[in-house]
C-alpha cells in the first residue's frame, strides 16, 4: 500500500492523489489524523520540485528513511508516511477480520485479537490463562471477552500495573494478580525503570544501535520479588494453563527456565522475543524457538510487533501450539 502510494507521488498525478485522499480519508475516525492527513497532501502536492527527476526524487526518499536527516521535509514526510502506515494497516485489519473493530473500541492489540479469535473459531476453549508480563490487564481482559475462561492468572511485579490489572476486571470473573516477576532463581532483584514504562526489565538496558525513540533508557530501579514459576505453581496448588502469554522485555530464558513443567503442559503460547538484542544477556528467537520445539511446540503464526523506520525488525511475536 506504501508503494502505491509513493507511485503516485512520483508521477505527480494531483487527480489521483486526491481521489487517493478521499477513499483512504473513509476510513479515518480521528479529525486530528485526517487534518494531518490532508496537510501531508498539501505538502506532496505543493512541493513538486521533488519530483522533477527520478535522481533527486530518489535522494529525497533516502534521506526521508534516514532519521538523522532533521529537515522539516523530511521530518514532515516521515510524519505522513507512518500515519498513512497506520491508517493502510487499520483498514487491512478491518477487511481481513471486521470483529477486529471490537479490538480498537476497548483499546486491545488488534493483531492478539484476530488471531485468538480464529483459535476460538477452531474451537480451542482454554478453562485456565496465564499472563506472564501482564502490565495492565489488556490482554487478560480481551482473552476473558473471548474464551471466558474459568480462571486468569497475572503475573506483573510493578505495582502501579498491578492496580490497573485489578481494576479492568470483568464483573465475575475469577482472577489472581500476583506481585511478582517470574525468572529462573528465588530472590528480589532490582528491576531496570525505564522513559517507556512497558519497556522496564530485569535485564539491563543496551544502548549503542538501540533507537532512542523507542523510551530504553534507564531512568530509575526498584526492588521486585522474583519466583520460579514452577515453585510458584506448587507451592500454590495453581491449576496447569491451557493458554499462556508472555512479554517480559528479554527476560523470556529465564521465565522459560524457572517454569519448564508448567509452561510445557499448554496446548497454546504467545511470547513476544527478539531478533536482536535490546537488554543485556537477553534470549533471543532461535534460542527460545528451539526451546518451545523441544517441548513440542510448532510454530503457527508470527507477527511484527517493533521495527525500526526503514530498517530491520527487532521484535516479534511467536504463536505456538502443541503439536499433534
Amino acid at each position: 500500500m506504501r508503494l502505491a502510494w509513493e507511485s503516485r507521488f512520483r508521477g505527480g498525478n494531483a487527480t489521483e492523489l486526491l481521489v487517493s485522499c478521499s477513499l483512504l480519508s473513509a476510513f479515518c475516525w480521528k479529525p486530528s489524523d485526517l487534518l494531518a492527513f490532508f496537510i501531508g497532501m498539501a505538502f506532496c502536492l505543493t512541493h513538486r520540485s521533488v519530483t522533477q527527476n527520478r535522481n533527486k526524487d530518489q535522494s529525497f526518499w533516502q534521506k526521508s528513511n534516514d532519521l538523522q536527516c532533521r529537515g522539516w521535509p523530511y521530518r514532515l514526510s516521515r510524519f505522513i508516511r507512518a500515519g498513512l502506515h497506520n491508517w493502510c494497516t487499520k483498514v487491512i485489519w478491518l477487511a481481513d477480520e471486521p470483529r477486529s473493530l471490537q479490538a480498537w473500541k476497548r483499546g486491545w492489540d488488534p493483531e492478539h485479537y484476530i488471531r485468538l479469535r480464529r483459535w476460538h473459531d477452531q474451537g480451542f476453549r482454554p478453562k485456565v490463562v496465564y499472563d506472564i508480563g501482564a502490565h495492565v490487564g489488556g490482554w487478560s481482559e480481551m482473552s476473558q471477552s473471548i474464551f471466558a475462561p474459568l480462571q486468569c492468572f497475572l503475573f506483573e511485579p510493578q505495582p502501579e500495573y498491578q492496580a490497573k490489572a485489578r481494576a479492568r476486571q470483568p464483573h465475575g470473573a475469577d482472577w489472581q494478580v500476583f506481585p511478582v516477576a517470574l525468572g529462573d532463581k528465588e530472590q528480589s532483584d532490582l528491576m531496570y525503570v525505564t522513559q517507556n514504562g512497558a519497556a522496564s526489565s530485569m535485564l539491563a538496558p543496551l544502548g549503542g544501535a538501540v533507537p532512542k525513540d523507542w523510551g530504553t533508557e534507564t531512568v530509575g530501579q526498584k526492588a521486585v520479588q522474583v519466583a520460579m514459576l514452577d515453585s510458584l505453581v506448587a507451592s500454590k496448588g495453581l491449576p496447569f494453563p491451557d493458554l499462556v502469554k508472555i512479554d517480559v522485555q528479554g527476560y523470556e530464558g529465564r521465565v522459560i527456565a524457572g517454569g519448564k513443567n508448567v509452561l510445557s503442559k499448554a496446548q497454546r503460547i504467545v511470547i513476544e522475543v527478539s531478533l536482536r538484542a535490546i537488554y543485556s544477556d537477553q534470549a533471543l528467537l532461535p534460542e527460545v524457538l528451539q526451546t518451545m520445539s523441544d517441548w513440542g511446540f510448532e510454530l503457527e503464526d508470527i507477527n511484527e510487533t517493533c521495527r525500526q523506520w526503514a530498517g530491520p525488525l527487532w521484535q516479534t511475536d511467536l504463536w505456538l501450539k502443541r503439536s499433534a
